[in-house]
């Protein structure tokens, strides 16, 4: 797994291009906010939406991104520990805005992984994720 730095990174088609030849098999996800934005440029080096990409998140507001996946007591634990993040999200400022949302991301993501008492039921949209990454690299 490689972290690439955002949907515009997905734009750059001749990074990508040296990425698809430096790998063997790629298989790329994106929020589905961006999903609109990267597919033509994806499909033009021939990256197929779910055939080895996927946008991540469900429909709906807030929902749209790969923390749309996440069980709602992850994020209202990370909601009620990083209170200035959260606030700083909504700042005016685009530079401050992004770099809280960033760490919010990063936030999440600790929480996740050291919460132990998630079920299958919290996360199914999540499961259908791993079960399609897992089947495009067998």
């Amino acid at each position: 797994m490689v972290e690439y730095g955002g949907k515009s990174t997905l734009k750059n088609t001749t990074l990508l291009q040296f990425i698809l030849r430096k790998f063997d098999r790629v298989f790329i996800t994106y929020d589905l906010d961006a999903a609109s934005e990267t597919q033509d440029a994806l499909r033009k080096i021939s990256i197929e939406y779910l055939e080895n990409s996927l946008p991540l998140g469900m429909k709906g507001d807030g929902k749209d991104c790969i923390e749309g996946l996440l069980p709602a007591q992850v994020i209202k634990a990370v909601f009620n520990r990083e209170t200035d993040l959260v606030i700083a999200v909504t700042s005016g400022d685009n530079t401050a805005r992004k770099k809280a949302r960033d760490q919010l991301k990063k936030k999440y993501l600790e929480e996740f992984l050291s919460t132990n008492n998630i079920t299958r039921q919290e996360v199914p949209n999540l499961l259908d994720v791993i079960k399609k990454i897992n089947h495009f690299f067998k």
